[in-house]
């Protein structure tokens, strides 16, 4: 799942370390440009080069700011507590250190919850 962009890709790819966890920052970055309506660099924008992980992270660390980075073109048709639990996930997907990434094994149970609409999803977000 090794992307060619590098504003997707895995900050250790640089220096060539590639693993399973390299696929877990991609799919965070992934995340991000759902939740946003961005693309992980837009070189279209004519603003300075910023990636979209540089601009989400640090609304993302910040439980109260998470909603800023919602697209406005998905207004009042989202769940608050999903999306906030979906933003948590993508923060943890793109964890500086891979070892401190979550596995798909414990990714895909909250995405389940998420399908299903189980209301005991918002432990993740805590």
């Amino acid at each position: 799942m090794v992307s060619s962009h590098p504003a997707t890709n895995d900050p250790g790819r640089l220096l060539g370390h590639l693993s399973l966890k390299s696929d877990i920052y991609t799919f965070g970055v992934l995340l991000l440009e759902l939740l946003s309506g961005r693309r992980a660099m837009d070189e279209d924008s004519g603003a300075s080069e910023q990636t979209l992980v540089d601009w989400a992270k640090p609304f993302l660390k910040n439980k109260g700011r998470m909603l800023r980075i919602m697209d406005i073109g998905l207004e009042g048709r989202y769940s608050k507590k999903e999306a906030q639990v979906i933003a948590f996930l993508a923060l943890q997907c793109l964890h500086l250190d891979p070892k401190s990434r979550p596995g798909m094994t414990q990714i895909l149970p909250i995405l389940e919850k998420l399908r299903e609409g189980k209301d005991n999803i918002t432990s993740h977000a805590n």
